[in-house]
């Protein structure tokens, strides 16, 4: 998802019947919710001289205080789900820094 989700719209556009349209998840506020607070957080990530670092935990705690999320059970639950999303991102990101120096960028 975090490789082609940006590419949604283009596709419905060039290929509006596409069987991967028809696979898509049902999105509710809770996911929403999470997706929104991912890319947030993302979007504020440190980049070092070995690349991109992870989201900090303090970022993600406050975060949640700015959310209104007091309950720590919660803040634990969002903190998981940021750090696994956040692996898959650090994946991918690694994965495009080596192609991009393969290619001599």
């Amino acid at each position: 998802m975090i490789e082609w989700g940006d590419k949604v719209e283009w596709l419905r556009e060039m290929v509006p019947d596409s069987p991967h349209l028809a696979s898509q998840p049902d999105i509710g506020p809770l996911e929403e919710f999470i997706w929104s607070m991912f890319w947030s957080l993302h979007a504020g990530r440190q980049i070092g001289m070995s690349g991109y670092q992870a989201i900090p935990v303090v970022e993600v705690m406050a975060y949640c205080a700015l959310a209104g999320i007091t309950d720590a059970s919660e803040r634990m639950l969002l903190l998981r789900l940021m750090q696994v999303m956040d692996r898959e991102m650090l994946a991918v990101l690694a994965k495009k820094a080596d192609k991009d120096r393969k290619r001599g960028k």
